[in-house]
């Protein structure tokens, strides 16, 4: 999970530092929290450039794509954790019969 952190921030930052050079934002500040929001809660840009629309399309599909993985990641430790625990059931009934 550590590594969906650290791509992430790689990707909000990339992205600010785009929209900043691209002029649309008057200081980074800005720009990087405006990027922040529209990745992790999906509020849009106070901006409506071209180049920021755009990003925000890529940014709400990455948060989307994001958001899965976890719902995968956690629904993947749930199931093998089930799964094995019923495998051990099986095993303790097997030798039990015996």
């Amino acid at each position: 999970m550590s590594w969906l952190a650290a791509v992430t921030s790689i990707v909000i930052l990339a992205a600010s530092q785009l929209i900043f050079e691209f002029g649309t934002y008057e200081e980074y500040g800005e720009a990087l929290y405006d990027t922040a929001m529209v990745t992790i809660v999906g509020q849009p840009m106070a901006t409506t450039s071209d180049v920021v629309r755009l990003i925000n399309v890529v940014l709400a599909l990455y948060s989307v794509i994001v958001f899965a993985a976890l719902a995968a990641t956690l629904g993947a430790y749930f199931v093998e954790g089930r799964a094995e625990k019923e495998k051990q059931t099986a095993e303790d009934a097997g030798a039990l019969r015996r």
